[in-house]
């Protein structure tokens, strides 16, 4: 599982780099988007789901 986190670090790391470099407003968009996605991953707990 650390793997993955350090995996996961990494590629938002990647991203970052490409958002600051690129100038085109769509591809902005779209790698802003994938961060976000991204980011959610890292941030949201993981818990069952509840059942009712």
């Amino acid at each position: 599982m650390l793997h993955n986190f350090f995996l996961e670090c990494g590629a938002r790391a990647n991203k970052m780099r490409v958002y600051e470099m690129v100038t085109d407003p769509c591809a902005r968009t779209k790698v802003g988007y994938l961060l976000v996605r991204g980011g959610l991953h890292v941030s949201t707990p993981k818990t069952a789901p509840s059942r009712r």
